[in-house]
């Protein structure tokens, strides 16, 4: 019998993706693993939320190149990584087969939503001969076991869950909850830190955003300007060369000053 292909979903907004003691090391956990012949990495294309669309997210695409500046490295001989833009290609399906909520008046697109259970269904739908994981942290199993997602129950008896425990909460296989998983690991990664995309996005000090996000997503970051400490870089620079202006204007008078006293000078002491 013919062995079915594993692969490993990996969701995230990407807003900006975490290095080490984050998602990046998630990642390379699964990679290093041998239990995958493929991770996924599948950033969000829109937000579920409406009140939140374009609020808090960069460009899709641009977070489609911080994902392959942090996640590609990660692969290894027995296991791929790929970034996947299937919420994309999900979500304008939806859009073509009339779900941009068309009668309303909302601009084309606004209405659409893109859960997990879509972006699996299509998935299954392309490749029958895959048997697919999906990592989740531990609130997101409990939500999910506690039948809080669309399509939960699907979803559990379908997927292979791998739980990443998260530090100061019980553990998963603790929790109560409703339903459990037809197929379900638990992961303890004792590199993972106490950091998010959240605190990188409201940081304003650089040096502190490479400590968590790769170097080279950084440099991506800040030549595109994405988030705040961004601009704040920027801004210092506009002040210092403000500065650098003034100082040579300055100088400039000052030697024009200095130059008017000596052919002054000069003039008086040739008329003498």
């Amino acid at each position: 019998m013919e062995t079915m292909m594993k692969s490993l979903i990996f969701g995230l907004s990407a807003n900006p993706p975490t290095g080490d003691g984050g998602h990046y090391t998630i990642v390379k956990y699964f990679a290093q693993s041998g239990m995958f012949d493929e991770i996924l990495v599948v950033p969000v294309y829109t937000h579920m939320f409406q009140e939140k669309r374009g609020k808090v997210m960069v460009d899709y695409e641009k977070r489609v190149e911080m994902c392959k500046l942090c996640f590609l490295d990660a692969s290894t001989q027995q296991c791929k990584v790929r970034i996947s833009l299937v919420e994309q290609q999900v979500f304008q399906k939806k859009l073509r087969e009339g779900g941009a909520g068309s009668g309303s008046g909302s601009p084309p697109g606004e209405a659409v939503k893109v859960g997990t259970a879509d972006v699996v269904d299509h998935l299954v739908q392309d490749n029958p001969g895959v048997d697919y994981g999906f990592v989740v942290g531990t609130d997101t199993y409990r939500d999910l076991c506690n039948l809080k997602w669309r399509r939960a129950k699907e979803l559990l008896d379908l997927l292979h869950f791998q739980v990443v425990e998260r530090k100061g909460l019980p553990s998963p296989a603790e929790i109560p909850v409703q339903r459990l998983p037809a197929r379900v690991d638990f992961h303890t990664l004792h590199e993972l830190k106490e950091i998010s995309s959240t605190s990188c996005r409201s940081s304003s000090d650089e040096c502190e955003v490479r400590k968590v996000v790769k170097s080279n997503v950084v440099d991506y970051i800040v030549s595109n300007r994405l988030y705040g400490f961004t601009e704040d870089k920027k801004h210092h620079q506009m002040n210092r060369n403000r500065k650098s202006v003034l100082i040579f204007a300055s100088i400039g008078i000052v030697s024009a000053f200095i130059f008017g006293m000596w052919r002054s000078k000069k003039i008086a002491t040739t008329k003498h």
